[in-house]
């Protein structure tokens, strides 16, 4: 993995490089810039695949970095660094696909654990990517119904040694969905968006995923979603309107509303 850091300031630039424990975190190589314009060059001519960026900078920002990222297709993850604890950067970030925002001062081993949490997000949409593309050329080779229908065929189709294989690949599949759910709690997931990702009709993963989990797909993303905010009220000192965006929602009143149903108080109470 290449990471490339970005902000105006050179001590900041210098102490993240030569102070976090890159080698404890595999990263393969660190590039660093001090303004938008030359971290675009490094982008376009490197493969990078984190980018831990100062949101506020003279001339372009890096929100309107990460736009330009986005708008281009390079395929990268982004850590906001901030000083300030403003909900409306929070939502440009989390809405331009920031997979995560730090407030600034941090010390160099939290900054490490958001990093080899990011770290962990790109090897499983690695992995994603890969059965996804799986269940593509699966799905073009058999066609949605006549695939349905193998996934549920699963007493006739019973191994002689007691496994099934079907209802195997059944929970892989359900899995896959899981870890998709938990790569992207930050942002507002679809059905549809599930289902693309694991190439299958959206009824069908909505049947399935209820069957096996025995709670529907909509209630599974909020109750997660509700517990990721939960465990970041708790542990880190982020405004709850920041943490409301950090679960992928756009209005502060629907997040505590949903909360207080789910979790049965308030995030203010929720609060140590």
């Amino acid at each position: 993995m290449n990471v490339l850091v970005v902000d105006d300031q050179i001590p900041v630039v210098e102490g993240l490089v030569n102070h976090i424990h890159w080698d404890k975190l595999e990263v393969g190589r660190v590039f660093s810039a001090c303004c938008a314009e030359d971290a675009k060059k490094i982008i376009r001519d490197r493969e990078i695949d984190l980018l831990l960026c100062d949101i506020e900078m003279p001339g372009e920002d890096g929100l309107s970095l990460l736009r330009w990222v986005r708008e281009n297709h390079f395929n990268l993850e982004c850590i906001f660094l901030t000083a300030h604890a403003d909900f409306s950067f929070a939502q440009q970030a989390i809405a331009l696909g920031g997979a995560d925002y730090i407030l600034q001062p941090a010390r160099y081993h939290e900054i490490e654990g958001v990093i080899l949490k990011v770290k962990q997000k790109i090897e499983e949409k690695e992995e994603l990517k890969r059965f996804s593309d799986l269940g593509q050329r699966l799905y073009q080779s058999r066609g949605a119904e006549e695939q349905s229908l193998l996934w549920d065929l699963t007493k006739e189709e019973k191994d002689q040694g007691g496994g099934n294989p079907l209802q195997d690949g059944r929970s892989e599949c359900i899995e896959k969905v899981i870890q998709y759910i938990h790569c992207n709690l930050d942002r507002e997931i679809h059905r549809s968006d599930v289902a693309r990702w694991v190439n299958f009709n959206e009824d069908y993963i909505s049947r399935i995923f209820k069957k096996e989990k025995g709670i529907s797909l909509k209630e599974y993303i909020i109750r997660e979603k509700m517990k990721l905010a939960r465990d970041l009220l708790r542990t880190t000192n982020f405004s709850i309107g920041t943490i409301a965006a950090k679960v992928g929602f756009d209005h502060f009143s629907h997040f505590s509303m949903t909360y207080k149903k789910i979790m049965g108080v308030t995030p203010m109470e929720e609060r140590p």
